[in-house]
């Protein structure tokens, strides 16, 4: 009678591979009867290695014509897949893509366990901004100036606007 440790068990002299599915230490343990009645039990340790935990460079954007560093740690050796790759087996490479793209890393444990992860860049085109024209004023009085065509703005020198950061500001 075989108890792998893994909640299987088996009457079968030669039950088979046997799978666990959860990293840990269990114990298989075999126990046959002999026809005079006396019973024989012989145990062996397994150890089951968990995929490793890849940490890696969170998704990110970068302008068009931009480079950008992707990295990985948390196993032994590294395989980078997408796009073109100066070094596919480094735990860093530096990509420039011209378009969005994914990039998937598989790392290999010291003990051949794999894991596997991805990593989105989005490339953000060139855009043009528009702002108002040259104004005169005079002092004391206040005149609104405008930008278009970005998602963000910051207006500098700041000193005498009313928000840096808007489109419109006085």
């Amino acid at each position: 009678h075989w108890d792998f440790g893994n909640g299987i068990t088996s009457i079968q002299q030669d039950p088979g591979k046997q799978l666990y599915s959860t990293a840990g230490k269990y114990t298989a343990v075999v126990s046959a009867t002999a026809s005079n009645g006396c019973v024989a039990k012989s145990s062996q340790t397994i150890k089951a290695f968990g995929a490793p935990d890849l940490i890696t460079t969170a998704d990110t954007a970068i302008c068009i014509g931009a480079s950008i560093k992707l990295n990985v740690s948390g196993a032994a050796s590294y395989s980078w897949n997408g796009g073109t790759l100066a070094c596919k087996d480094c735990a860093a490479v530096t990509v420039s893509p011209v378009a969005d793209a994914i990039y998937s890393v598989t790392g290999t444990s010291a003990e051949g366990c794999i894991g596997e992860k991805t990593i989105s860049v989005k490339v953000k085109k060139p855009f043009s901004v528009k702002v108002s024209n040259n104004v005169s004023v005079c002092a004391g009085k206040v005149v609104s100036i405008y930008a278009d065509g970005a998602e963000k703005y910051q207006w500098s020198p700041s000193e005498g606007l009313s928000d840096i950061s808007a489109a419109t500001t006085a």
